[in-house]
């Protein structure tokens, strides 16, 4: 029940259990800021309406098997992101059976949005990436995007204007579309700059590289007159924002791009040192996708 202003800030490594920034009653604005490989955002009702706004800032969930490994609102809670980048690898999403998700839902959907219980998650000019979303490490029939942890409880999500979200095995775009309230949203194409390293695998750059737009992709100049009627505004202070997460100029030519980042070029090629961190990435991501499956086949002899 009281106020956080959380400007040009950053948060690493951090909170991977309970979540980097918790929420209840009260407004936190987190603003410009950037939050890497940690626990996700949560806000809530308490004898005050809860409200967080997450603006112009970057979120990396990276919270190995953490309920809080999400963005959430929940019990009236309201979570409003604006011209931010939302980025969960699904790496690290869950390591729970099948039969573990269908016990404890909570434990596996929703991530990396979870509205319950009245709560709301409002996108604007904001897009998600599932890094891996189409890899096999979610398991069928869980949803990333979720709306309730049972039919009683529900919350709800909404896109506006200019959001693009990745699609799921489990939640194609119709299905995004209708559970967003948005036939406009966007799915198609790859948002960030992947790394080719050849024979099938490829990979995204390391920060900051990896959070950059891909220069072909759908993120790029979506928004319109962003000098004027789009301009972005500092919830904090009604100030105009004009430099990205990066600070780097927040628009380009009166246009800006989907997210919280505005490129200003296109990084260059891994060193040789990231190209090796990427392939033994992708390695223990293989081992770990052969796990589950023989996990799967256990459970199902037995």
């Amino acid at each position: 029940n009281a106020t956080l202003n959380m400007v040009r800030s950053s948060i690493s490594q951090a909170a991977a259990a309970v979540g980097a920034v918790v929420w209840s009653g009260g407004e936190a604005n987190v603003v410009s800021s950037l939050i890497s490989e940690s626990g996700g955002l949560s806000v809530s009702d308490d004898t005050q309406p809860g409200v967080m706004n997450l603006v112009n800032s970057l979120v990396s969930v990276n919270a190995y098997n953490s309920n809080i490994q999400r963005l959430q609102a929940f019990a009236g809670g309201e979570l409003n992101i604006t011209a931010s980048s939302i980025l969960q690898d699904v790496l690290y999403n869950t390591d729970y059976t099948p039969a573990q998700c269908n016990s404890d839902p909570y434990a596996c959907a929703g991530k990396p949005l979870t509205a319950f219980d009245g709560g709301t998650i409002t996108l604007k000019q904001s897009y998600v990436s599932l890094i891996n979303a189409q890899d096999g490490l979610i398991p069928a029939g869980v949803l990333s995007y979720s709306i309730a942890l049972d039919p009683s409880n529900a919350g709800s999500l909404v896109a506006l204007d200019s959001v693009w979200l990745q699609t799921t095995p489990n939640q194609n775009a119709a299905d995004l579309q209708s559970l967003f309230g948005n036939p406009s949203l966007l799915t198609s194409g790859i948002p960030l700059t992947l790394k080719d390293f050849g024979g099938g695998v490829s990979a995204y750059y390391p920060w900051p590289g990896g959070a950059y737009p891909n220069p072909d992709g759908p993120l790029i100049d979506q928004i319109s007159d962003a000098n004027g009627a789009n301009q972005l505004i500092n919830p904090i202070d009604g100030s105009p924002i004009l430099l990205d997460v990066f600070g780097q100029p927040r628009t380009r030519n009166g246009l800006r791009t989907i997210g919280a980042v505005q490129p200003a070029s296109v990084p260059a090629p891994l060193p040789l040192a990231g190209a090796t961190a990427a392939l033994a990435w992708r390695r223990r991501l293989r081992r770990r996708i052969r796990n589950a499956q023989a996990q799967e086949r256990v459970e199902k002899l037995g």
